[in-house]
């Protein structure tokens, strides 16, 4: 008899946690399972607890500090009141969010020994004498870095225990399974439309040898030229000729029958630096006829794209200015 190792077993229950997760299901069923007036309650306590932590997120600065604490220690009860409501079947609503003298330390401690709740926050401890204090007067006391720690650390710790309650009802929950599945096909498909035509169309001019009629003296692209055809939109060029007249020719290595170029510019400055640019093709690099002239802007997100008449071949491309070419890639499919 068989068993699965440790391994696959280990990696069953990621993929399953994944799963799980991205779909919502755990989520749903826990919902689904709340009677309609207890995930309103729910939603109510988190809503106004939000709107307290909203205004104290805002409150990052020295001044405003002291507020945000108070305003964080008045919304804990709200939240862990929702928390609790959401995790303990049993925790009966009542005209407050937590019971008469019950702290919202105190819940959230029994929630989790009870197994109501997962671990809980790292630093829950120091978060709550963080806020704990009799004397109304005890954060102004603080030094401002002491003060501003001390909100920064709440405030994390909010962020993670609000992380421990689903409000939503089961038809926006199951609207959001739904989106992400479309969202998941639509990346699929462009995905196996992207790979498909790489592999149908590939890019004839991807690793093929540059020359260039000359090299810019403070230029920053590879000494080989090799940066025009290296697949890479490089944050300045891929290949800079010295300033006047100069051109640059990619050498696709055999007659190919092309249907479109794509000249990507320069990302760094002087963008129109090198028009009008002149495209000319030939099948013995020796002579070259003339395919298009640029005079508009172009850039690298917007490049300049040639279409070739049906049937066009040649092996060799040449770009050529009466100024300079500085490009950042050359494409041909």
């Amino acid at each position: 008899m068989s068993t699965a190792s440790p391994g696959s077993s280990a990696f069953s229950t990621l993929a399953r946690r994944a799963r799980d997760g991205f779909l919502l299901s755990s989520a749903l069923r826990g919902v689904s399972a709340r009677p309609a007036d207890r995930q309103e309650l729910i939603r109510t306590y988190h809503a106004a607890a939000l709107d307290r932590t909203a205004v104290a997120d805002r409150l990052t600065d020295e001044r405003g500090a002291v507020a945000a604490l108070l305003l964080y220690r008045e919304a804990m009860p709200l939240l862990v009141g929702a928390i609790a409501l959401a995790h303990d079947p049993d925790f009966q609503p009542a005209a407050t969010p937590l019971p008469e003298n019950a702290s919202p330390w105190e819940v959230l401690a029994d929630l989790h020994q009870r197994g109501r709740l997962p671990a809980l926050p790292a630093k829950l401890e120091q978060a709550r004498a963080a806020l704990t204090t009799a004397d109304a007067l005890t954060f102004d006391r603080l030094s401002p870095q002491t003060l501003l720690d001390r909100r920064n650390l709440v405030e994390r710790t909010v962020r993670r225990l609000q992380r421990l309650i689903e409000t939503r009802t089961p038809s926006e929950l199951k609207a959001s399974r739904y989106a992400r599945i479309v969202g998941l096909a639509l990346v699929t498909v462009v995905l196996i439309y992207n790979v498909a035509s790489s592999l149908l169309h590939p890019n004839l001019a991807l690793k093929k040898p540059v020359t260039a009629s000359s090299r810019h003296p403070d230029s920053v692209a590879p000494v080989d030229n090799s940066g025009l055809t290296n697949g890479v939109i490089e944050t300045t060029y891929g290949v800079h000729t010295a300033p006047g007249p100069g051109w640059v020719t990619v050498d696709l290595q055999k007659v190919q029958k092309v249907s479109e170029v794509k000249l990507f510019n320069r990302r760094d400055a002087l963008f129109d630096a090198g028009l009008p640019l002149t495209l000319e093709t030939s099948s013995d690099g020796k002579t070259f006829t003339v395919a298009n002239v640029r005079t508009q802007s172009f850039s690298s997100a917007n490049p300049w794209v040639y279409e070739a008449p049906p049937g066009t071949k040649f092996r060799f491309l040449r770009i050529s200015s009466h100024s300079m070419v500085a490009l950042t890639e050359v494409e041909v499919y």
